[in-house]
C-alpha cells in the first residue's frame, strides 16, 4: 500500500473502539501503512490511544513532532523559562528588600 512520495490521510480514528483502548494490534495495522510517524495533534498527545502513544513504538527511529506540536512545545518552554526568571527576580527583590529593611532599622535604632 505504501508508495514513494505519497501521503496517506486517515479518517477520524476515534470512532474505532480499538483506538481509545490503545489496542496494540490496531496500532500495528496503522503503522504498516507508513514509513514515518509524525504527531502534530498537541491536544490529543496525552492520550494513550492506538494512533498516538501506541503507534509510536512501531517507529523507533522515525517518529517526529509536526510544526503545530513543535510550536506548542516552544510556547510551553518559553512560559516556563519566563515564569522561572520572574520568580527568581521576585525572590531576589524580596531578599534585597529584607537587607534594606535590616540596614534601615539598624540605622534608625542608633
Amino acid at each position: 500500500m505504501k508508495s514513494g512520495g505519497e501521503v496517506l490521510l486517515l479518517e477520524n480514528l476515534r470512532f474505532y473502539k480499538e483506538e481509545e483502548k490503545g489496542d496494540e494490534a490496531f496500532a500495528h495495522k496503522l503503522a504498516r501503512l507508513a514509513d514515518v510517524y509524525i504527531n502534530d495533534a498537541f491536544g490529543t498527545a496525552h492520550r494513550a490511544h492506538a494512533s498516538t502513544a501506541v503507534i509510536a513504538k512501531f517507529f523507533p527511529k522515525d517518529k517526529y513532532f509536526g510544526y503545530v506540536m513543535a510550536g506548542e512545545l516552544a510556547s510551553i518552554n518559553k512560559v516556563m523559562k519566563d515564569a522561572f526568571q520572574y520568580l527568581l527576580q521576585l525572590f531576589l527583590a524580596e531578599q534585597k528588600y529584607q537587607v534594606k529593611l535590616k540596614l534601615s532599622t539598624t540605622y534608625l535604632i542608633r
